[in-house]
């Protein structure tokens, strides 16, 4: 990572001083300690149980934000000690090693890999989806000047290219599965983590030839000019299948086993939250304000809508399938055992 914003400073000509400025306006710095939300509803009121809940800084985390800002947690009885993690990669090593017991939301190949490389076992209670309509992640190339036509058509036009991602593994690793699937050896691209605040600029300078990366980054790459899609499909959905299971929120099957009650309380409060964003997008969305770096808000009305599947819609089917898939794709090392990992939470009313 140091080396390649090492490269990002020398294309772009800052100072280390003005890099950081940058960064730290987008993100905090990037370790595996959480940090606990400031957010006044983390007081300790009478008669509830604190749970301590990990959340990635990032707008996949969407349903543990309404769940804390609609109540859902507290009208469950539990009071919700929020801990930030920068982003899914940080927070999926943490559920891994055990610093946080539940949390998300992580990337489904994150989650797989960490409980694979741990032992550590996971009930997968809530997903993320994406498609064309629920867009998380976004390729994308320099926007091309009126009148010429783009030198990056296809996915199968970034052989030889540089490609900047999002700084995950999941990331890394779904790039050269999509360049596979395209008839592109991943050793021809070359592929560099790249800090998101730095993505719109180092597209726009051409110091990269592409980027893959999640929505918040994604969007403000579009929206102020840098960048424009590569084709108009999410590329992800397309090479896994749909429905296609971009995140999830998991639980620990230990902790779970000790606390049942609390298990299904907080389950039936982000199924609450599920439930109130599927019905409105729009209005959910601006919970972000709340929980996002401040550099993103002005951008949150351009956000795709989300879309999750609750505790009860959660078909067993589809992270079996997807595992198959990222083990065919070399994304995961090995099968994974998702016999009886998958929560089924009763279904809850519409909340108000």
């Amino acid at each position: 990572m140091r080396e390649a914003l090492q490269s990002v400073a020398g294309r772009l000509a800052l100072s280390s001083g003005v890099l950081l400025a940058i960064s730290a306006s987008f993100i905090t710095p990037q370790s595996g300690d959480a940090q606990t939300s400031a957010s006044p509803r983390n007081a300790n009121p009478p008669g509830l149980s604190d749970v301590a809940i990990g959340y990635s800084r990032l707008s996949i985390s969407l349903p543990v934000f309404i769940a804390q800002d609609k109540g859902y947690f507290k009208k469950n009885g539990i009071n919700a000690k929020l801990h930030r993690y920068d982003d899914g990669g940080i927070l999926g090593q943490a559920l891994a090693e055990g610093k946080v017991d539940l949390g998300g939301y992580s990337a489904t190949p994150i989650l797989f890999n960490g409980s694979l490389r741990t032992g550590r076992q996971f009930l997968y209670v809530t997903t993320q989806l994406e498609d064309e309509s629920h867009r998380v992640s976004y390729l994308l190339r320099p926007k091309t000047p009126a009148g010429q036509s783009p030198e990056i058509k296809t996915i199968a036009d970034l052989k030889g290219k540089r490609v900047g991602i999002f700084p995950t593994a999941a990331y890394k690793l779904t790039l050269e599965a999509l360049l596979k699937k395209n008839g592109v050896n991943p050793s021809s691209v070359t592929i560099q983590q790249v800090e998101p605040a730095l993505q719109p600029q180092l597209l726009r300078s051409k110091g990269i030839d592409a980027l893959y990366t999640v929505t918040p980054p994604g969007v403000a790459t579009i929206a102020t000019g840098a960048g424009e899609l590569i084709g108009t499909r999410s590329p992800a959905p397309e090479v896994f299948g749909k429905p296609f299971p971009f995140a999830q929120f998991v639980i620990s099957k230990n902790w779970a086993a000790k606390n049942p009650g609390l298990t299904k309380q907080i389950v039936k409060s982000l199924d609450q939250a599920i439930v109130y964003i599927n019905a409105n997008p729009s209005k959910a969305k601006q919970a972000y304000r709340n929980y996002l770096a401040e550099v993103h808000h002005k951008f949150i009305d351009q956000y795709p809508q989300p879309l999750y599947l609750t505790s009860y819609d959660n078909k067993d089917k589809i992270l079996n399938r997807i595992a198959s898939k990222y083990l065919e794709a070399g994304i995961i090392p090995r099968k994974i055992n998702l016999k009886g990992a998958i929560y089924h939470g009763d279904p809850v009313g519409r909340p108000q």
